[in-house]
């Protein structure tokens, strides 16, 4: 083990009062009987492996935490720590794998292996599971670079501005920590001002509608273009 710092979160007053899942982990008989007759053992540990799955949107609050001088924060991702994230994951990687590889790998938690006969039916069968695997796992990245595709093209799409536009710009005058919890009650975005100049690709000078110049410049993520009039 390298000696770089390990985030933990201190989860047991939540795991006393969350119901536990029932899940089964493998036993180590079962495991020890495929081995019986090998001739080989290939091992893969997964990485990441909680951090694969989601934790849904109204379990987040559960997982939340504090860090000295910073505000709260929360998991997205299925983090270390939760007594039921070794039975979660274990259903997971079950369920992927699926049961025509039971015979010839077998995986606890993240750590997967492969046991090798030199059976040709075995690798066939293998072979065909793996590349079913690859077509799934592609099929769905495709979707999911589809789905944030279209989540940047409708929400996160840079505008490009041009001189004496009417834009919004976003406010950061609750920006102070000590103000922190009346930030939402603020207005977003204020205004109105104009494009003075593009002083490069990715920043804008501003201007009021007097024509005085605003000091600095903005990234279009903190402008928004003044819609027209009805």
């Amino acid at each position: 083990m390298d000696k770089t710092y390990r985030f933990c979160v201190d989860y047991r007053h939540l795991n006393q009062v969350s119901e536990r899942d029932a899940y089964p982990l493998p036993y180590v008989n079962n495991t020890l009987d495929k081995l019986r007759d090998a001739k080989f053992l290939s091992s893969l540990d997964i990485r990441s492996a909680y951090w694969q799955i989601p934790i849904a949107e109204q379990s987040r609050q559960y997982t939340a935490f504090t860090v000295l001088n910073r505000s709260l924060f929360q998991f997205r991702r299925m983090p270390f720590g939760l007594h039921n994230a070794p039975a979660t994951w274990q259903r997971f990687i079950d369920h992927v794998l699926g049961p025509e590889l039971e015979r010839f790998v077998f995986v606890y938690i993240d750590d997967t292996h492969g046991i090798e006969e030199h059976d040709p039916e075995q690798l066939m069968e293998r072979s065909a599971k793996f590349s079913q695997l690859y077509r799934d796992i592609k099929s769905r990245l495709q979707v999911a670079y589809e789905r944030a595709k279209a989540r940047y093209d409708t929400r996160h799409r840079r505008e490009d501005f041009v001189p004496n536009q009417l834009v919004w710009r976003k406010n950061f005058a609750l920006s102070d920590a000590a103000q922190f919890y009346t930030a939402k009650l603020a207005d977003k975005f204020v205004g109105r001002f104009m494009i003075h100049q593009r002083t490069s690709s990715d920043t804008y000078e501003l201007k009021t509608c007097d024509g005085e110049i605003l000091p600095g410049t903005w990234h279009p993520s903190h402008l928004k273009a003044q819609p027209p009039a009805d």
